[in-house]
């Protein structure tokens, strides 16, 4: 398929997104979660080139600053998209018009025109640095598609759309998953992960001694079971004799 105008390489695919969709969701304690969908989006953005003048009074004076730059804007909703700039800034880019993979995709036309678009521009960077619409002079629009995954997840903690690069492979609205709050078999399970390797015993035994200490040393629980020198040494012991078990093969 040939698009009207250039859009950025797709650099990750279905099995990328995919792993790190997963990723993210067990690094914040989801195992029970499943994929329903994927689609995959060309979403248009203006970029353009933009001047702001800044005045402020300071003592009766007034001093004027400068900022030039470069922005990326939502075509469809008008929103300011900085972080979209910063990774073309950032790193080597491709565009291209002919679709290099044959992956089916939605060409989303963007609703804000293009004698829109300055307006439009100028009203958000306005509102961005304060200023007055006389002060913000914008030029050299342009329309770029970029290829954006939405996966759709069903978890526990309800039904969430992510929004994933394509080209970058960041999860454009990570921030919105939850963190799942621990459970005693997430902190079972933590414990017996540690208890497989050496360091993770070390770990552990860090943590062990950390909580013991403070607890003993609190004003007014001197007198606990915590504070006596045997009870600390039996948590030890048994620790020792869980690790043993392991080693001989016991397992869990």
């Amino acid at each position: 398929m040939i698009l009207d105008k250039p859009a950025l390489v797709l650099r990750y695919l279905v099995d990328d997104v995919v792993e790190t969709v997963d990723k993210s969701l067990r690094s914040k304690r989801w195992t029970d979660f499943e994929i329903s969908s994927l689609k995959l989006y060309y979403l248009p953005f203006y970029v353009f080139n933009y001047d702001v003048l800044v005045e402020q009074e300071l003592q009766g004076q007034t001093f004027s600053q400068g900022f030039s730059g470069t922005m990326a804007m939502d075509a469809s909703s008008g929103k300011l998209q900085p972080m979209i700039t910063e990774l073309l800034d950032r790193q080597p880019v491709s565009f291209e018009k002919k679709v290099s993979h044959d992956l089916k995709f939605i060409a989303v036309p963007p609703a804000i025109k293009a004698d829109e678009a300055k307006e439009t521009a100028a009203r958000r960077l306005a509102g961005k640095f304060g200023v007055g619409e006389e002060s913000v002079k914008t030029s050299g629009f342009r329309i770029i598609y970029w290829p954006v995954w939405r996966v759709f997840v069903s978890m526990p903690a309800g039904f969430y759309k992510l929004d994933v690069d394509g080209f970058s492979g960041v999860i454009l609205n990570e921030s919105e998953i939850p963190i799942k709050e621990k459970t005693w078999k997430d902190m079972l399970k933590e414990t017996v992960d540690l208890m497989k390797s050496p360091k993770g015993w070390a770990v552990l035994l860090k943590k062990t001694f950390s909580v013991l200490g403070k607890t003993a040393s609190k004003k007014g629980e001197g007198k606990g079971i915590l504070s006596k020198p045997w009870f600390r040494w039996a948590m030890i012991f048994l620790m020792l004799a869980v690790l043993i078990y392991l080693l001989l093969g016991g397992g869990f």
